[in-house]
C-alpha cells in the first residue's frame, strides 16, 4: 500500500484522467494490467481527489 501512495504523490495525474471518459479508460487499464489491485485502487482514489480539486478550482 505504501508503494501505491508514494507513486500517486510522486506523479501528478495526467489532465486527461480528469475527464469522465478518461477516468473509465484509465481505471480499466490499471486494473487489467496490475496484480496489486488494492494499491492501484489507492493510487486512483488519490488521483480522483486531485482531479476534483483541479476541477473545483477551475469552476
Amino acid at each position: 500500500m505504501q508503494y501505491g501512495i508514494k507513486m500517486s504523490r510522486m506523479y501528478a495525474p495526467p489532465l486527461g484522467i480528469c475527464r469522465p471518459q478518461g477516468l473509465l479508460l484509465r481505471t480499466a487499464d490499471l486494473l487489467r494490467n496490475s496484480r496489486e489491485h488494492y494499491e492501484v485502487a489507492m493510487c486512483f482514489y488519490e488521483w480522483l481527489q486531485i482531479c476534483s480539486e483541479i476541477l473545483g478550482s477551475a469552476v
